[in-house]
């Protein structure tokens, strides 16, 4: 009886944590995205200046992966 009960604690946690995760997940891509059309014109201003596309696309990437990879158990 005891382990029927823990079996379905156990199912109930990983249910919570996988819908935990999937909202951050989606916090995080609208985040970024409104982060994105906020600073259109300072990203259009940093192209002109000569920054290169690739700086700007780590920089947005690790903006929105990293708030990803913390509640995942990776490194902050």
């Amino acid at each position: 009886m005891a382990t029927r009960a823990l079996d379905d604690l156990s199912h109930a946690t990983r249910g919570v944590r996988g819908v935990a995760f999937v909202t951050t997940i989606a916090s995080a891509g609208i985040t970024a995205a409104s982060s994105v059309l906020d600073r259109r014109r300072t990203y259009g201003l940093l192209r002109l200046a000569g920054t290169p596309l690739e700086v700007l696309n780590a920089t947005r990437r690790a903006e929105t992966l990293i708030p990803v990879a913390v509640p995942a158990g990776g490194p902050s």
